[in-house]
């Protein structure tokens, strides 16, 4: 028996072995090493063997494309490893309070690469993923491994626990709203592609307390009460 696969099956870390019993009728299975099983288990009979799916909450998952509507994020629900990319896209009828309770503290690396595109409402990436850690970059998005292009509504990165990007680069593109990227060194996070970022129209690390509403370049937002808004040198606030 293989440390990775029995027969053509993957065992994932969170899988255990255990004997079977077999009698005439039924599995009789008992936990070595004093396992203790969970009241719903999957089991996969291979000769005198099972696999035991132990699922508490959603450990691994394969690749997710949250697209179109703010509850595809429930894909990510319980996940600690994507093991391949997460893409976030095309969200066009969302606000800032559509994202009041989406967070996935859980989730701490993702092996390919993150995409963010034209996701409305959002506004800040580390609320969604708070302990994100690690980005591998196993398989690049032309050659990137963090991208954000055309976020209208993104006002920082905020992945304070983002500490590695092992393979590819980072392009920040078309974020009006967007302050203190510049502020972050990527180039210490994505120690593989030192210098080879690409960071364009971002408003810069300028923010102002503001009431009323605020006019940018590409149009109007409204502020509430005391709100902080994203401002630059190219806006101004006005009652």
């Amino acid at each position: 028996m293989g440390r990775s696969r029995i027969g053509n099956w993957p065992i994932p870390f969170w899988f255990s072995v255990i004997s079977l019993l077999v009698d005439n009728e039924s599995y009789h299975a008992k936990a070595a090493s004093g396992l203790q099983l969970a009241p719903s288990v999957s089991y996969l009979p291979l000769s005198r063997f099972i696999i035991i799916h132990l699922k508490p909450g959603i450990s691994q998952v394969q690749s997710v494309d949250v697209r179109n509507d703010v509850q595809a994020f429930q894909r990510l629900s319980g996940c600690r490893v994507v093991e391949g990319f997460v893409q976030i896209l095309l969200i066009d009828r969302a606000d800032e309070t559509a994202y009041d309770n989406v967070t996935f503290p859980e989730l701490r690396e993702i092996t390919d690469y993150i995409l963010l595109y034209r996701v409305n409402g959002l506004r800040s990436v580390g609320k969604l993923f708070p302990n994100l850690a690690v980005i591998r970059g196993n398989t690049l998005l032309f050659n990137y491994a963090f991208i954000s292009f055309e976020m209208i509504h993104l006002q920082e990165i905020g992945l304070h626990s983002l500490t590695d990007i092992l393979r590819g680069g980072v392009r920040i593109e078309k974020n009006p709203l967007l302050c203190f990227v510049n502020t972050v060194d990527w180039d210490h996070i994505a120690k593989a592609s030192k210098g080879e970022h690409y960071i364009k129209k971002t408003k810069g690390p300028f923010t102002r307390r503001v009431l009323g509403r605020i006019r940018l370049e590409d149009g109007i937002i409204t502020g509430r009460g005391t709100d902080i808004c994203a401002l630059s040198r190219y806006a101004r606030a006005f009652p």
